[in-house]
């Protein structure tokens, strides 16, 4: 597919993203990356995600930072399956362990409730998952997640596609009825584009990567990084959706050893929202061996808050 037609196609995503997103219950960063509910019931979920220009990385692979969507999503999905569906969830803590498989075409996510801590205060609900692509088993994951009441006592709604799928051609706004958040992500999403453009780079590789706008710099033993936040990363609270917390973490970590090392297991806690203009990343490398190597990071708000705490582990590449 040539550039021109990559371009058109990505934005007719993005303003068909921005039209679900008029539908309460759901969140942009949702309606973008175009998660599917293919079954969902009583303690059960599973979630696809396919591949598109939109949120594809060098080489065609899905994005990490939409894998890590995707398995905060499915994991969430199914303790709501338990509750009101339109319940307000605290993503507290993912573990996660990858077998190595790649995804080039899709994932499907499978979320399983396994109940809630009975001596907690509150409700905490915890599930596991496992994500498969068209290479078999790429993770498993175990994730804990925090009932909470709505915001300011505002109702909330329940998404408005796990019964029944997303319209793939909604009624589509003109610009001059986009309200400010929307052209705001109009406007980033056509930046992106244009940078793109400007460095030769394919917008199938690269855009995501624009759109996310994480930057990282290397420090004496890591690095450090920063992801700006709009409303194109928001949950439905305003706050930074916590697959996108967690992918900007392994985006870190990962920055901090390069491209020979690959993620294997990670373990986050999540500590506080993800608020303000910025998110900030300092990671630092607590061993690097022949084989293996782990790396410690912490996610902060632009107020200075810490946000997320992530352990994570890797492994020298064979490639």
């Amino acid at each position: 597919m040539d550039t021109v037609s990559l371009d058109r196609l990505i934005i007719a995503k993005l303003r068909r993203a921005i039209a679900l997103n008029r539908v309460p219950g759901y969140h942009f960063c949702g309606n973008f990356l175009d998660l599917r509910f293919e079954d969902v019931r009583k303690g059960h979920a599973l979630v696809s995600l396919r591949a598109s220009p939109q949120l594809t990385e060098v080489g065609g692979r899905i994005h990490p930072s939409a894998f890590a969507v995707l398995a905060d999503f499915a994991m969430a999905s199914a303790i709501r399956t338990a509750d009101d569906p339109a319940t307000r969830l605290a993503t507290v803590s993912i573990n996660l362990q990858w077998t190595g498989a790649q995804a080039f075409e899709f994932l499907n996510a499978s979320g399983k409730l396994l109940g809630f801590h009975r001596e907690a205060k509150g409700k905490l609900g915890q599930s596991t998952v496992q994500i498969y692509s068209e290479q078999g088993l790429v993770a498993t994951g175990l994730g804990s997640f925090m009932v909470l009441p709505a915001p300011n006592d505002k109702k909330l709604s329940p998404i408005a596609w796990i019964n029944q799928p997303a319209p793939e051609e909604p009624d589509l706004l003109p610009d001059a009825l986009l309200n400010a958040e929307e052209s705001q992500i109009l406007q980033h999403a056509l930046n992106c584009l244009a940078r793109c453009e400007a460095s030769g780079s394919d917008p199938s590789e690269h855009f995501f990567e624009h759109f996310l706008s994480q930057g990282f710099e290397p420090s004496a033993k890591g690095c450090q990084g920063v992801l700006p936040n709009g409303p194109h990363l928001g949950n439905r609270v305003g706050h930074v959706q916590g697959g996108i917390t967690l992918g900007f973490g392994m985006a870190s970590a990962q920055a901090s050893l390069g491209e020979s090392w690959r993620l294997s297991t990670l373990n986050a806690a999540f500590i506080s929202p993800g608020q303000g203009h910025q998110l900030s990343s300092n990671t630092s490398i607590t061993h690097q061996g022949n084989y293996t190597a782990a790396a410690h990071t912490h996610i902060c708000s632009s107020d200075g808050d810490m946000v997320l705490e992530l352990l994570s582990t890797h492994v020298r590449s064979k490639l």
